[in-house]
């Protein structure tokens, strides 16, 4: 969900998956050795580190966005609180999530 429309900075990720910012590095870099992501660091002050899906990752945007639902569908059957993030880079999401 959260490279889905293109790249995404670390912090920008961290509030919307609402991890470890340790998680989400190691995450990351499994990531970036598997080829599914691409890093780039811009040396800019502060420095800048963006994220985006690789063609291979491209390649599983739609077991990405299954999951992705499937998560927001257990969340709703257990009543459990969706983050307004949630739907940053989902809003199609939310119209047919919110109409159910």
């Amino acid at each position: 969900g959260c490279l889905h429309d293109g790249s995404i900075r670390f912090n920008e990720m961290r509030r919307v998956l609402s991890c470890s910012e340790k998680v989400l590095a190691q995450s990351l870099r499994e990531l970036e050795r598997n080829k599914i992501i691409y890093r780039t660091v811009y040396p800019e002050v502060p420095l800048r580190v963006e994220y985006r899906l690789t063609p291979a990752g491209e390649k599983l945007r739609q077991i990405y966005d299954l999951i992705y639902l499937w998560s927001l569908e257990q969340l709703k059957e257990t009543g459990e609180e969706i983050a307004p993030l949630t739907f940053k880079f989902h809003d199609d999401v939310r119209t047919s999530h919110n109409q159910e």
